[in-house]
């Protein structure tokens, strides 16, 4: 396919590091102030040439072939803002990273246009949002898989923590206070690095996460974590709740242990913690799935079909499925 450009906000900061491996370039909007999804290749993120930084004033100057939402705001209120009449009817997809947050399972999103595209992170957060005539597709994370990277020399666990969000509660801070009295655990901010021990940078987190025992993951609600499948990948156990997507990564017992019950994850953490050949041997079962089923030539591959898609089929509806076309039955 062409090379294409594409318009997209500051977002999901280890998600958007593979996903600015596309060979397209992507175009990130700053202003003054660098404020959130307008900071542009700010951060600690090390990110490669083919993404731009576009000042708020300059971007209805662009030329390009599609815009990629990634926050309600962005779809709702800020287009109308910074783009030119054109650009409004460029092809639209909409990159949802969480499941619905006010209802389970009734909640409407808030793109209902069945000219633009969702792509979900996760089959889980496909089957959960109320899509309504906006059609769906699901692209799972890729991750860079690292042979022999793990070492799981510090006889603890890591969790990666909340940083800056208010979703403390779905992302299980507070599991992690009830569980630290019974395991050897640390934190790892994602702004911030480890804690409190120093600061790490975020394209060093991989290095970091490998040295630890297993990866732990009380995620309630959310997002299938990157920085999980990120441990996967260079050879790293998995503790976790068995919620969300990542019962269907996680077999209990091969390559890491789930539970709804944290306290029943402590016995499996202790267990981890004094064998570290079963972690080793569980953290090469956790690197076979990243590499067959998160590998980043797969997740470039299926953004490329997505992305000729939408543009091929711009201004016209998209199908869901055969099923959902009523004039092909």
């Amino acid at each position: 396919m062409k090379r294409l450009k594409i318009f997209t906000w500051g977002s999901s900061a280890r998600y958007f590091l593979y996903f600015s491996r596309l060979p397209h370039d992507i175009y990130l909007p700053v202003n003054e102030d660098r404020s959130a999804g307008y900071e542009g290749k700010g951060g600690k993120l090390r990110l490669r040439e083919n993404v731009h930084e576009v000042p708020v004033e300059c971007i209805s100057e662009l030329e390009l072939d599609c815009v990629i939402y990634q926050d309600p705001r962005q779809y709702l209120a800020d287009q109308h803002e910074i783009f030119s009449a054109e650009q409004l009817k460029l092809p639209k997809i909409y990159l949802e990273h969480n499941p619905p947050f006010n209802h389970p399972v009734e909640e409407p999103h808030w793109v209902n246009d069945p000219n633009v595209l969702i792509v979900h992170t996760t089959a889980f957060n496909e089957l959960m949002w109320n899509s309504r005539l906006t059609p769906t597709r699901v692209v799972e994370p890729g991750v860079h898989v690292t042979q022999g990277a793990y070492s799981g020399e510090i006889e603890r666990g890591v969790m990666l923590g909340a940083g800056s969000s208010s979703c403390h509660r779905a992302y299980g801070e507070d599991i992690f206070g009830k569980v630290r009295p019974y395991v050897a655990l640390h934190k790892v901010e994602p702004d911030l690095g480890l804690q409190p021990d120093g600061d790490v940078a975020r394209d060093d987190l991989r290095s970091l996460l490998s040295r630890y025992r297993f990866f732990f993951d009380p995620l309630r609600w959310g997002a299938m974590r990157v920085e999980m499948l990120e441990a996967m990948a260079c050879g790293m156990p998995v503790v976790a709740l068995a919620v969300s997507e990542s019962v269907t990564v996680v077999t209990s017992g091969i390559n890491g242990f789930l539970a709804t019950d944290y306290r029943q994850l402590i016995p499996y953490m202790r267990l981890l913690l004094e064998d570290r050949d079963l972690a080793r041997e569980m953290g090469r079962q956790a690197l076979r799935v990243a590499e067959e089923r998160f590998n980043l030539q797969r997740f470039i591959s299926e953004w490329n079909e997505v992305l000729a898609e939408v543009c091929v089929l711009a201004r016209r509806p998209i199908i869901n499925n055969l099923f959902e076309d009523r004039s092909a039955v």
